[in-house]
């Protein structure tokens, strides 16, 4: 008995559960943290979203996420698909970057402040509460900063 030949497209779209054009696809297969998996073949296995996507509208352009739109990671419908950045998508969801990109105050009701790191990229910080903690610092450790300011000053 010959077994059948079915192409990795059938074999993908068996595990779907296709709907209308604009309800969610879920996927009925096997799934890591709620996003289908779909092994192309054994040992080499691919987001089953990003997999639809590349069947039914394309290559997904470099450096760039697939934003679940109807917020359902198990999801493959194309049409609920919507490539953006890292960022974007971590915004736009509900974990904690999200969560902490949308504070406006520090927990003390001061307003934050947008500061420039070092390394360029821009991290959100209560001004006030920071100057607070310096200074509550420096009348701490008074002594010591005032000793070894007066052993730069012997060395030099």
């Amino acid at each position: 008995m010959q077994v059948p030949i079915i192409s990795l497209e059938q074999r993908f779209w068996s595990k779907v559960s296709r709907k209308s054009e604009d309800e969610c696809w879920p996927w009925l297969g096997g799934k890591s943290h709620g996003y289908g998996r779909f092994y192309i073949r054994h040992g080499v296995g691919k987001q089953a979203h990003r997999v639809a996507y590349g069947l039914l509208v394309g290559s997904i352009p470099n450096g760039l996420d697939l934003d679940h739109l109807c917020r359902e990671c198990g999801c493959v419908n194309p049409r609920h698909l919507e490539p953006v950045t890292r960022r974007e998508n971590l915004i736009r969801g509900v974990g904690i970057p999200a969560i902490n990109i949308r504070k406006l105050f520090c927990p003390r009701g001061h307003f934050l402040d947008q500061i420039v790191s070092d390394k360029g990229y821009i991290k959100r910080r209560c001004r006030r509460c920071k100057n607070g903690a310096n200074s509550r610092w420096r009348h701490k450790n008074k002594d010591k900063i005032n000793q070894k300011r007066r052993e730069i000053r012997a060395s030099t």
